[in-house]
């Protein structure tokens, strides 16, 4: 009899009650259930590393052609950006071999950590740039202070992106995380303001691509459009899609994770102080942050055959979430798995990256980032904690995919 009793974990509602803190959910399901069907976002849910990474590896199987779940119901005004996305020229994170691996191939030698190297001093500029204009408060916002300014300017400056249109990039960015993330609760006149907005982006970065084809120039967007890696060249509508992609996902994995660390590290005044004080260095700071409360938390794929995951049987066109930040807490990879914990020796690889062939190709950039973030912020702010209130009732992003914080106001 297929009942509630029998299956503990199916109520899972990543938008409801479980946005909060879905971790203990996760705990519950790699016991009870670890592969589950979610009614709720209409997916199998995959809890256990081990499960995870045999999905994530067999791209016959299981597509990454819809890796976010295409919108469904939305205005026509998106119609052509929908088109766009999923259709005609996809980001390489909705490809899957051998296409994927063309375009991988050139969007990885931009983002090498030694391409990368002559990027801190740039990075640590405009890190301390956004901390001196809040330095003197008695009270930030975290998140929209620092954490979302900082990783968007770098990675427009790494880009190639004009200072003065930046604003109008993180709109553009904004428009984007509601059409393919929070498509779900947005209403239609907000789903018809951004279809103008990102056809507006859409025109522009094709621009610019057109403009650095002709006058090549020191930066990403010139790379990708002369660049030439075993003979495979993006087309110039690759490289504006590929663009669009860098900018919101560089921005908004790495803004969610650094609030993420920081907030985890604040609700431990030891862990704060060891870290302050130079007891733990910031590169296990920056591996546990990204483990222990991953910004992207899932990915979705789609079944391609009738086909089982841990002897459960999955039918062909189903959508799969690979449940990251589960993979993550997954006892049988991390001892005590529910703290976070700097010190720990020898910690196995996490997910906070993905696995397999969609590993974040920007994964050396986020981290070279992350690193200079939290050095300047504990050598500016020594004492940084949550300001009164905060941290209890917390804000969360309404997405299934991310997990991050709309605020969090500190104290220095």
């Amino acid at each position: 009899m297929d009942t509630q009793e029998n299956h503990p974990v199916r109520d899972f509602d990543p938008l409801g009650a479980d946005l909060p803190d879905p971790y203990p959910y996760f705990a519950r399901a790699r016991e009870a259930e670890p592969v589950f069907h979610a009614p709720a976002i209409g997916a199998w849910c995959v809890t256990r590393y081990e499960d995870i990474v045999a999905v994530a590896t067999d791209t016959d199987t299981f597509s990454s052609r819809e890796s976010l779940p295409r919108p469904q119901g939305t205005p026509p005004e998106l119609d052509s950006f929908l088109r766009w996305a999923f259709d005609e020229t996809p980001p390489a994170t909705f490809l899957d071999p051998p296409r994927h691996t063309r375009v991988r191939r050139v969007l990885g030698k931009g983002f090498t950590p030694r391409a990368l190297a002559s990027f801190e001093p740039r990075i640590r500029d405009i890190v301390r740039s956004r901390i001196d204009a809040v330095r003197a408060r008695e009270e930030f916002d975290l998140v929209t202070d620092l954490a979302r300014p900082i990783p968007l300017d770098v990675i427009l400056d790494v880009i190639g992106v004009p200072a003065d249109r930046h604003a109008e990039f993180e709109k553009w960015h904004e428009q984007l995380v509601t059409v393919t993330l929070g498509w779900r609760v947005a209403d239609e006149a907000v789903l018809q303001e951004c279809a103008a907005g990102l056809r507006d982006a859409r025109a522009w970065l094709t621009a610019l691509v057109a403009e650095r084809e002709a006058e090549p120039r020191e930066d990403l967007v010139s790379f990708l459009v002369h660049g030439d890696v075993r003979g495979h060249r993006l087309t110039p509508d690759e490289v504006a899609m590929q663009l669009m992609l860098l900018v919101s996902a560089g921005h908004e994995t790495t803004a969610n994770t650094l609030v993420n660390t920081l907030h985890a590290l604040m609700r431990d005044p030891g862990a704060w102080d060891d870290y302050v004080s130079g007891r733990v260095p910031v590169e296990r700071i920056v591996e546990e942050g990204l483990r222990f409360d991953s910004s992207v938390i899932a990915q979705f794929r789609t079944a391609t055959r009738d086909t089982e995951i841990a002897g459960v049987p999955v039918p062909a066109g189903a959508q799969v979430m690979i449940a990251l930040g589960s993979g993550n807490h997954d006892g049988s990879r991390y001892p005590d798995p529910e703290r976070f914990r700097p010190d720990r020796e020898n910690p196995a690889p996490h997910m906070a990256f993905g696995h397999g062939v969609h590993h974040c190709v920007g994964a050396p950039l986020a981290r070279l980032e992350l690193r200079v973030a939290l050095e300047e912020t504990a050598a500016a702010f020594p004492r940084l904690r949550p300001a009164p209130g905060e941290g209890t009732a917390e804000a969360r992003l309404p997405v299934v995919n991310f997990r991050g914080l709309t605020r969090l106001r500190v104290r220095p």
